[in-house]
């Protein structure tokens, strides 16, 4: 039977090895709950042996938290480097990957109830249906004029479940479940603005980072006093990017030029702005979990993080500092 190698979840650091059960495909980066002692603890699977490491029996995991792996390969291998050569303990490394919201099980993804016609009455149906429960047809014809589907929220919430299901009973509706993100900039309007034309010092920049782009990767230090256009230079790279099929992460040194770089990129690709996230320390924990989850399911592919969140899972990536 395979077994699994879990550092646990706290200050302590400590390391377990844990039968997989039958069944269950654990693979390294999946957070896991442990038995540990006499209660229950999550964890993150370092390793996979294919072979139990003792002739002791081992007491197996109990669950796996998400079905997925959190941590990449590349990202487990980043992270064990890092424990090594910086002599950093691994618990912390972890802490760096996957920040606190998502590591936490009392945050997780925000739904709201949406209200769906499946089966519309006809007109004789919907004529008895106005006799006999008045707040049922009022609430299909409210759907229907939205489209077919309407928040439970917009109908009255918990005052009108108890119609909702009667309609649901009798085929009429569908109540169903449906993701809502937190958006840090939710209620924000981004007007999309175009490429500029670039001088003379901003299309030689231009030229050699396209040049690396599309070649061999290595860093590349662009110089350039403020105000002197390095930004475009950053966005129209960007642009060649998204067009290759690739994903772009920004890294900025400090919380205070967030807003700006945020309002930069966004309004540059409002087209596609629902495929930029931003990671910072001022986001709640809830925003914090959905733009991190976006990232690691390749929703998001232009990312705007501080540095300090440099382990985003983003997957393709072109880098830009």
């Amino acid at each position: 039977m395979p077994a699994a190698r879990v550092l646990i979840d706290g200050p302590s650091e400590l390391v377990f090895d844990y039968a997989i059960p039958q069944g269950m495909n654990a693979q390294a980066g999946c957070r896991v709950t442990i038995p540990l002692r006499n209660r229950s603890s999550t964890g993150t699977i370092l390793d996979i042996t294919e072979e139990m490491p003792t002739k002791f029996a081992l007491r197996p995991i109990e669950t796996l938290i998400d079905p997925e792996p959190l941590i990449t390969p590349r990202l487990m291998e980043l992270g064990k480097w890092m424990a090594k050569y910086y002599g950093t303990p691994m618990e912390l490394v972890m802490r760096a990957l996957i920040p606190e919201s998502v590591r936490q099980e009392s945050h997780s993804e925000k739904t709201r109830k949406i209200v769906q016609i499946t089966n519309k009455p006809d007109e004789e149906a919907l004529a008895k249906l106005a006799k006999r429960a008045p707040r049922q047809h009022l609430i299909l014809a409210l759907v229907e004029a939205a489209g077919g589907e309407m928040p439970l929220t917009d109908l009255g919430g918990g005052s009108v479940t108890a119609s909702v299901k009667a309609l649901a009973k009798h085929g009429y509706v569908e109540l169903k479940e449906e993701a809502v993100r937190r958006d840090p900039d939710e209620g924000e309007e981004f007007l999309e603005d175009k490429p500029l034309k670039l001088n003379s010092g901003q299309a030689i920049a231009m030229e050699q980072v396209l040049a690396q782009i599309n070649g061999p990767e290595k860093p590349m230090l662009m110089h350039g006093v403020t105000g002197s256009g390095k930004t475009e230079v950053y966005l129209q790279a960007a642009q060649h990017c998204i067009d290759l099929g690739k994903s772009v992460l920004v890294l900025l040194p400090e919380i205070s030029l967030t807003p700006q770089t945020v309002q930069r990129f966004k309004s540059r690709f409002a087209s596609i702005q629902d495929q930029v996230a931003v990671l910072h320390s001022h986001l709640s924990q809830g925003e914090r979990f959905d733009e991190w989850h976006r990232i690691r399911t390749s929703k998001a592919r232009i990312v705007n993080p501080l540095f300090l969140l440099l382990g985003s899972p983003l997957q393709g990536i072109s880098r830009s500092r």
